[in-house]
C-alpha cells in the first residue's frame, strides 16, 4: 500500500482505497470520490506522490513500481488530452417540439429539388410555426432571390448521385449561381418576406440563446455540417429540444447520413426525425467557420448561426 498525495493507494488492485475530498455536482469527473483525481492538470503530480512513496526504502520492488509510474504518466496524459474541456454548466430541460420532417434524400423529392436542405429545414420550420407554406411554392420563394437564392446545383450543374436521372440544367443566363446551395440569411429574408415573421438571425448565437427560444416553444434553425463534421458541406437543421441538462441537443435533419441512400424511407426517419446528439459534437460542427468562401452574402462563412421566432 502506498501512501500518495494524503491517499492510499493499492498498487496490487491500480485503485485508490481513501476516497477524494473535492466534490462538484456539475462536474461529472468528481462523481468517482475514487478516481486519482478530477482535475486533468493534477495528474502531472502524480508520478511525483508515486516517486515519493518509493523512495520510503521500497526498493525490492524497483521494476514493478517503475511500470506503475509509467501507468499513472500514460493514464494522466491520456486524461489531460481526451478531458480537458469545462463542463458545461446545466440548463433546464426544455420540451421536445412538435416539428414536422421532410425527407430530402427520398428519390422524387431529391429529382426535382437536389441539395435542397436549407429549404426543407425552413419548411420544418415553418410549419412548426404554424405558417400555411407550400413545398413547391416555397422553393421557387427561395430561387428568386439574388444572390443568396437556392441553386440546387450549388454551381456544378449536373452534379449528383447518377442513379436520379435528372438532366443537366442550362445555366442561369445571366451567370448566377450559388455555390453554398443557398444562403442562410436568404432563409431568415423569406421567413419575413413571404411569411410575415419577425426574426432574428444571425452568427455567434450561444447555447443559453437557443435554450431561450425553446423554453418560449419557438424552434432553431441552425446551419452546422453534415454529419457533424468540422469539414464537409454546409448543412441546415431545426432544433426541437435540449435535454439531459443541456448536454443533449434534438433536432430534425432532412440528410441525416451519406449513407442514407441505400436506406429506406423508415430508416431515414429513424435517424433524421428528433436526431438526439451530444452538444459538444453539435457545437464543434456549429463554429467551424461553415460556408466559408462560398456563401455569397457572407464569404467569411458563419459561426454558429442560426435564426428563430422573435
Amino acid at each position: 500500500m502506498l501512501y500518495a498525495g494524503g491517499r492510499y493507494y493499492d498498487p496490487a488492485t491500480g485503485r485508490y482505497l481513501t476516497p477524494s475530498r473535492a466534490f462538484d455536482p456539475y462536474n461529472p469527473r468528481t462523481l468517482n470520490p475514487y478516481a486519482p483525481w478530477q482535475n486533468p492538470g493534477l495528474w502531472l503530480l502524480a508520478p511525483l506522490a508515486v516517486v515519493a512513496a518509493f523512495k520510503r526504502g521500497k526498493k525490492r520492488r524497483k521494476h514493478g513500481y517503475w511500470l506503475l509510474l509509467l501507468m499513472v504518466v500514460g493514464v494522466g496524459t491520456s486524461v489531460m488530452l481526451v478531458g480537458c474541456k469545462p463542463p458545461l454548466p446545466p440548463l433546464e430541460d426544455t420540451p421536445i417540439l412538435d416539428v414536422p420532417w421532410v425527407d430530402e434524400m427520398d428519390p422524387e423529392i431529391w429529382e426535382q429539388y437536389r441539395n435542397s436542405c436549407g429549404a426543407m429545414a425552413l419548411y420544418m420550420f415553418l410549419e412548426a410555426e404554424g405558417k400555411d407554406v407550400n413545398l413547391p411554392t416555397l422553393i421557387q420563394q427561395l430561387r428568386d432571390e439574388r444572390p443568396g437564392g437556392y441553386d440546387g446545383y450549388c454551381c456544378t450543374w449536373g452534379q449528383g448521385p447518377s442513379w436520379v436521372g435528372v438532366p443537366t440544367p442550362t445555366p442561369d443566363p445571366l451567370g448566377w449561381c450559388n455555390e453554398a446551395c443557398v444562403s442562410a440569411e436568404t432563409l431568415a429574408d423569406v421567413a419575413r418576406k413571404h411569411y410575415g415573421m419577425a426574426i432574428e438571425s444571425g452568427d455567434n448565437w450561444t447555447r443559453e440563446r437557443v435554450h431561450q427560444k425553446l423554453l418560449a416553444s419557438h424552434p432553431v434553425l441552425a446551419l452546422i455540417r453534415v454529419n457533424l463534421s468540422t469539414s464537409d458541406f454546409g448543412h441546415f437543421v431545426v432544433i426541437r429540444g435540449l435535454v439531459d441538462q443541456g448536454r443533449t441537443v434534438v433536432f430534425n435533419d432532412s440528410y441525416p447520413d451519406h449513407e442514407g441512400w441505400d436506406w429506406t424511407v423508415e430508416e431515414r426517419q429513424a435517424v433524421g426525425e428528433g436526431r438526439w446528439e451530444d452538444w459538444s459534437d453539435f457545437d464543434d460542427s456549429w463554429a467551424s467557420a461553415v460556408d466559408e468562401d462560398l456563401d455569397p452574402l457572407a464569404p467569411q462563412g458563419h459561426v454558429r448561426w442560426a435564426m428563430a421566432a422573435q
